[in-house]
C-alpha cells in the first residue's frame, strides 16, 4: 500500500477544490490554503460552461450526477460574425460518436451553485482541511498553487493588449433556450449563454477604455448599445444584475514546476474567455494530476518524474488552446477587409463540410487529441 502524500493547494476556487476532491479520492492528506472564507469564495457572481473533457473527469470523481439538475445543457452552438454577416451553427451530430449520447453540445453552470456542490463534496473528505492561514511548504511531499498569483511565476508569454470583458446577466427576448452564441464584433467576442427561464449570461469583450464607457452608462442606455450587436432577432429586455469589468489577456507560465510548487490553473495559464475555455483547461490540469499520482507505482522516483509528466501532457494542450482562442480573438475581432474573403472562406468551409465541423468542435470540447487525458481513463482505479 502507497503511503499517503502530504499535499498543500493555494487557491480554493473551483481548480483548487476539485483538484482537492480528486486527489481526497487517492487517499492523500489535503490541507487547501485561501486567505478568503468559503462564503466568499461562493458568493461571486459569474458562470461557466463545461465541455465534455471536463464531464469525463467530473464522472470519474462521481460529481456529474450531483451537478446534473443545475446543469443548462445547450444543443446548438451558433457561431457568427457580424462584420461580414455570415455565420455556422454546430449541432450534436457535429460531436465525436461517444459524445452525442449526452445530447448536449456543453453545459453552462453558475459559480455559486458549482462552487456549494464542491464545498458539500469536500466536506465528505475526512483528509481534507480547509485553512485560511498558509503554512510553509516544506512540510508537504507536494504543493500545488492554483491561486491565479502572478507572484510564483518565473517566465510567462503575455502578449500585450488592452482588452477587457464585461460580463452580467440579461432578460432576452427571441432566443432559444437550448442554444449558445459566440459572435464576433470589431471590437471583441460576445460570448451569449442560456442560464434557463429566458436569463443568459452575456461576456462583451471591448477595448478596456471601451469596457469602463459602457459600465458607465445608464441600464437603458446600456442595453441600447448592446442591442446594436446582439445576433439578428435577439432584444434584451432588461438587467438582471450590474455588470462587471475583468480584465482578460494571455499568460503562460514556464516551468509548470519549481521548488516543489506546481502550478495549476490560472497560475500556470491564463486565456481570453473566447470559447469558453478557461474552466476546461484548469479541469485537463487536475486531469492529468490525478492520472499521474493515481499511477504513481509505476513510476521510478515518482516525485522527481512528476514534474516531468505532467510537464510533458500539459503543454501541448496548454499552448494549442492558447494559441486557438488568440487566433479567435485576434482574427475575426477586427475591421480588417482585407481580411474578409478569408474569413468568409473558413466560415463556408465550416458550413458544408461534416468533417470542419466536427475537428473544430472536437478541438473546442474535448482538447487537443494529442494530449487529451482520455488514455488515462483506461487506468481506472
Amino acid at each position: 500500500m502507497n503511503k499517503p502524500i502530504s499535499i498543500k493547494i493555494s487557491g480554493a476556487g473551483p481548480t483548487g477544490t476539485l483538484l482537492a476532491i480528486s486527489l481526497a479520492r487517492l487517499n492523500c492528506n489535503i490541507d487547501l490554503f485561501d486567505a478568503y472564507s468559503f462564503k466568499d469564495i461562493i458568493n461571486r457572481d459569474r458562470s461557466y460552461a463545461l465541455t465534455h473533457s471536463s464531464r469525463e473527469l467530473l464522472s470519474e470523481l462521481l460529481i456529474w450526477n450531483k451537478l446534473r439538475e443545475y446543469l443548462i445543457p445547450f444543443s446548438s452552438l451558433i457561431m457568427e460574425d457580424i462584420n461580414i454577416s455570415k455565420k455556422v451553427i454546430f449541432s450534436i451530430k457535429d460531436l465525436k460518436i461517444k459524445n452525442r449520447e449526452s445530447s448536449s453540445i456543453g453545459w453552462v453552470i453558475e459559480h455559486r451553485i458549482l462552487m456549494g456542490i464542491l464545498y458539500d463534496e469536500m466536506q465528505s473528505y475526512k483528509n481534507i482541511c480547509f485553512l485560511e492561514n498558509e503554512s510553509n511548504s516544506i512540510n508537504y511531499d507536494i504543493c500545488f498553487d492554483s491561486s491565479g498569483s502572478l507572484i510564483n511565476r518565473t517566465k510567462t508569454v503575455t502578449p500585450s493588449y488592452a482588452n477587457a470583458c464585461i460580463t452580467f446577466k440579461v432578460l432576452l427576448r427571441g432566443y432559444y433556450n437550448a442554444c449558445a452564441y459566440e459572435t464576433f464584433t470589431k471590437e471583441g467576442p460576445l460570448a451569449i449563454l442560456p442560464l434557463g427561464q429566458s436569463i443568459y449570461q452575456i461576456v462583451w469583450s471591448a477595448p478596456h477604455s471601451l469596457c469602463q464607457k459602457r459600465i458607465s452608462l445608464k441600464p437603458s442606455y446600456f442595453l441600447d448599445t448592446l442591442s446594436q450587436v446582439l445576433p439578428y432577432g435577439l432584444e434584451p429586455d432588461f438587467l438582471i444584475d450590474r455588470p462587471q469589468l475583468f480584465y482578460t489577456g494571455l499568460s503562460i507560465s514556464f516551468p509548470l514546476f519549481r521548488a516543489k510548487i506546481f502550478k495549476v490553473g490560472n497560475s500556470a495559464h491564463t486565456i481570453h474567455p473566447v470559447g469558453g475555455q478557461g474552466l476546461n483547461l484548469c479541469i485537463r490540469d487536475i486531469s492529468t494530476i490525478y492520472y499521474i499520482i493515481s499511477n504513481r507505482n509505476k513510476l521510478y522516483n515518482w516525485i522527481k518524474s512528476v514534474p516531468f509528466a505532467y510537464s510533458l501532457y500539459r503543454y501541448p494542450d496548454i499552448i494549442l488552446t492558447s494559441f486557438m482562442t488568440e487566433f479567435l480573438l485576434r482574427f475575426f475581432s477586427n475591421n480588417y477587409s482585407i481580411l474578409n474573403p478569408i474569413k468568409a472562406s473558413i466560415f463556408r468551409i465550416l458550413c458544408i463540410s461534416p468533417f470542419a465541423r466536427r475537428f473544430f468542435l472536437s478541438l473546442m470540447t474535448d482538447g487537443f487529441p494529442f494530449s487529451r487525458n482520455q488514455l488515462f481513463y483506461k487506468t481506472r482505479l
